[in-house]
């Protein structure tokens, strides 16, 4: 936080000399040197001050951030609070509505990148590179998780250094997961020391060629990165937790179980993968708690998931099933027991395809993964999204209950519409 304060101090220096021709005011005892906005412990707190940002829009203490409202949308949260949190559990909610909600804190965020990698690039001298090729696989983040929540059309503004913004277009998914992987292939040219940031950039890259439907290029990318490795946000046990513990401190939203009766049952589960800490009677998911847990944006589990789905694409059916039976031997602290033939090697198609995207949903449970994939069953395997998404009743007792809309995407806030002037609604509603 104190890096965070003082990126916002140096933001604010526009602002501060534009008074010193007041000579008979005294200056603020805080106003920063001009020299020192132009130094490399400014660029450290931009630096900082954009992991920051990161981090609160996708799993910060805020019950709004990208990892809640996308497992509150998907299958893995539910909530009995009406008004804007049941809004996004059934579906119903409005442009306004969301005005509220991950899609600010993440271009938020981009922006933060945005300034910092700027800066970094000037004023970084001894700091690493790696910082600036870690900021661009962040960005290239931002752009998966807004073209996987959102509907097609989501524009990205940025602002020039004249200082006027340059509003954005409306871009559409193959648009913005393009944009993503080379915000990824960027990070090439500034880390090439450090594994730890390729190799972030290589799940996000497989990741986004997962959602383009390319499993080839899906599985090249991801082919170097370990098993073991995880790169993880961190948070603050009482001044900056994480999502989990937000949400269980009113609480306003907890695990879900067979929602709308076609989701998966997260609790009811004995599956080691899904241990509950019960709060109040209410089931939380144990990997995230105490309040300071970081959570993984990626890991090499997920490298192996995307290998794995890859290989159930090319029919090597052989090779899929031993791919996801050694994830259970050694991708977790405890050993599941293997996959067994009748839902692996001699399962149909549909059966398969549905082992699969449980074995996603499981290993990757709260970490905002199971919206893409819910939208993916649907555009790449045909699902219709009555089959995909909760349908039935959402049971607000004691407010009225209300039904549940099987749509696989948020609206864009109205704030967008508002204020860019080449936005002019969602270019469609499709997965």
């Amino acid at each position: 936080m104190k890096s965070f304060v003082h990126a916002a101090a140096v933001a604010g220096l526009v602002g501060l000399v534009a008074c010193a021709s007041l000579s008979d005011v005294p200056p603020p005892s805080n106003l920063v040197d001009a020299g020192a906005a132009q130094s490399q412990a400014s660029a450290l707190a931009l630096y900082n001050g954009a992991i920051y940002a990161f981090s609160l829009g996708y799993a910060g203490r805020s019950a709004l951030s990208y990892a809640s409202v996308s497992g509150l949308f998907a299958d893995e949260l539910t909530t009995n609070l009406n008004g804007l949190y049941a809004a996004k559990e059934a579906h119903t909610g409005t442009a306004t509505d969301e005005n509220v909600g991950p899609y600010l804190l993440l271009n938020g965020a981009r922006r933060s990148a945005d300034e910092a990698i700027k800066s970094l690039l000037v004023n970084g001298g001894t700091l690493p590179t790696s910082y600036v090729g870690e900021l661009h696989a962040l960005k290239g983040y931002v752009y998966l998780m807004l073209s996987e929540l959102y509907c097609e059309g989501v524009p990205f503004s940025t602002l020039a250094t004249t200082g006027m913004v340059a509003y954005g277009t409306p871009e559409t998914l193959v648009e913005m997961n393009t944009h993503a992987i080379a915000q990824f292939d960027s990070v090439a040219a500034y880390a090439p020391d450090s594994a730890r940031i390729r190799q972030l950039a290589a799940i996000g890259k497989g990741r986004a060629y997962l959602n383009l439907g390319d499993f080839v290029n899906a599985k090249v990318a991801v082919a170097a990165v370990p098993t073991s490795f995880v790169y993880a946000l961190t948070y603050s046990a009482n001044t900056y937790t994480n999502y989990v513990a937000a949400i269980m401190g009113v609480p306003n939203m907890w695990m879900s179980d067979r929602e709308g009766t076609n989701g998966l049952d997260y609790t009811s589960t004995p599956d080691v993968r899904m241990l509950r800490t019960i709060v109040n009677g209410r089931p939380f998911p144990a990997k995230f708690l105490p309040a300071g847990t970081s959570i993984p944006l990626a890991n090499g589990v997920e490298a192996r998931l995307i290998e794995a789905e890859a290989a159930l694409h090319d029919h090597d059916v052989t090779g899929w099933a031993t791919t996801l039976n050694g994830l259970r031997t050694s991708g977790g602290a405890t050993p599941i027991a293997a996959l067994t033939a009748d839902s692996t090697t001699a399962a149909a198609d549909t059966l398969r395809v549905n082992v699969m995207f449980r074995e996603r949903a499981f290993w990757l449970y709260g970490t905002g993964h199971r919206q893409g994939d819910m939208r993916r069953l649907i555009r790449q395997y045909g699902r219709p999204p009555e089959r995909v998404y909760s349908v039935g009743i959402l049971d607000l007792s004691p407010s009225p209950s209300i039904l549940y809309v099987p749509s696989a995407v948020l609206e864009i806030p109205q704030a967008e519409a508002d204020q860019n002037p080449n936005y002019h609604g969602c270019l469609n509603h499709e997965a």
